[in-house]
């Protein structure tokens, strides 16, 4: 086993993040709760010991929360989700990893032991994933390429969970535990210690 974590970031710019978020609680609020959300997830990810990579949907930050902690940075590929994550997955198996785990940068109830559980349950399954509340899921592991769950999926819909295990009907596949994820304001509401930073714009 050669195992590998990648991660999906934005560019933590000014009007360039939680843009849903951001219609209630202003831009500056969003991208303050972004980076809160970034520094969650990178203490979660320097807990496993796991050899990182970053993606960034814009350009590789030199000086971040991620420098002390990832392995590599890289800038995700043009193209919709699907394709993003394709061509991520595809360049960690080309490059000799496996199984290979990827998480996004918004879930603030992620923590070390999810990420530590996906690859375990990778010993024995083909695929590990982690529903999230909105119908979609906030980790995708694989122990080698399956090319049906970026292809014509419906992407940030309710759906694209059901749509996932559809196509992998012929798989193992273990699932985490669901959670949520921050895209609107219910649910930042639900989190106390993130709503008491909001300041008034």
């Amino acid at each position: 086993m050669n195992p590998l974590l990648l991660i999906f970031c934005k560019n933590p710019i000014l009007g360039n993040v939680k843009t849903r978020l951001a219609k209630d609680i202003g831009a500056k609020n969003a991208l303050m709760i972004y980076q809160k959300l970034l520094e969650h997830t990178a203490y979660c990810v320097k807990n496993t010991r796991v050899k990182t990579t970053v993606f960034y949907d814009n350009k590789v930050e030199e000086h971040d929360v991620w420098t002390a902690i990832a392995d590599l940075k890289k800038v995700q590929v043009t193209g919709d989700l699907g394709t993003r994550m394709a061509a991520a997955f595809q360049w960690g198996f080309d490059a000799g990893y496996g199984p290979i785990v990827l998480i996004g940068s918004d879930l603030w109830e992620l923590t070390a032991n999810d990420i530590k559980t996906a690859f375990k349950q990778l010993i024995s399954n083909d695929v590990v994933l982690g529903p999230a509340t909105d119908g979609g899921y906030y980790l995708l592991g694989m122990q080698q390429m399956e090319e049906k769950v970026f292809q014509n999926m419906p992407w940030s819909t309710p759906q694209l969970w059901t749509a996932t295990l559809a196509v992998l009907l012929n798989k193992t596949t273990a699932e985490l535990t669901q959670k949520n994820d921050i895209d609107h304001y219910n649910d930042l509401i639900k989190i106390p210690e993130l709503m008491a930073l909001l300041t008034k714009e």
